[in-house]
């Protein structure tokens, strides 16, 4: 485990994950953070990011959404262009 500023990160004292939660609330990035709490942003980064993990939504089978195939645009005729034709010069 890594020691954060003397604090494990497995085990960071709520204080310290309420405040990096407020601080990206606000929208200041992992270098913003880390400065504000006077860390490194090495440091901080893994506690951001699970903390992002956490506030993800867990995902839910959609179920049936659509189906994928024929649109109707593969029926069309195909229009093919005319062949280049190279210009003579003068």
């Amino acid at each position: 485990m890594k020691v954060l500023g003397g604090r494990t990160i497995g085990a960071q004292p709520v204080s310290l994950r309420r405040q990096v939660r407020d601080l990206r609330e606000r929208g200041m990035s992992v270098k913003e953070i880390a400065r504000t709490l006077g860390e490194k942003a090495s440091d901080i980064a893994p506690l951001v990011n699970a903390i992002a993990a956490e506030d993800l939504p867990q995902e839910t089978d959609p179920g049936v959404v659509g189906l994928l195939g024929q649109s109707g645009l593969e029926h069309r005729p195909h229009r093919a262009r005319p062949p280049r034709v190279a210009r003579q010069r003068r």
